[in-house]
């Protein structure tokens, strides 16, 4: 992943907590009143990874990474 994409990610998500006013307390990460929040995501991991046998390339060009 480039630089401009990790900081995009990273002032993105700056952006989307303070709006929320969502701060860290040691290791937990609560609300505006103290509570404790627990954010869910999923993972993309590797989904824009083109594997060799997509493009059927195996024998000119080996798999991503």
């Amino acid at each position: 992943m480039s630089k401009r994409y990790l900081v995009l990610i990273f002032l993105l998500s700056s952006i989307i907590l303070w709006a929320q006013n969502l701060r860290t307390e040691g290791k937990n990460i609560v609300d505006g009143n103290g509570n404790e929040i627990l954010l869910k995501g999923m993972g993309l991991g590797g989904w824009m990874l083109q594997e060799g046998y997509m493009m059927q390339s195996s024998d000119v060009a080996g798999t991503q990474h």
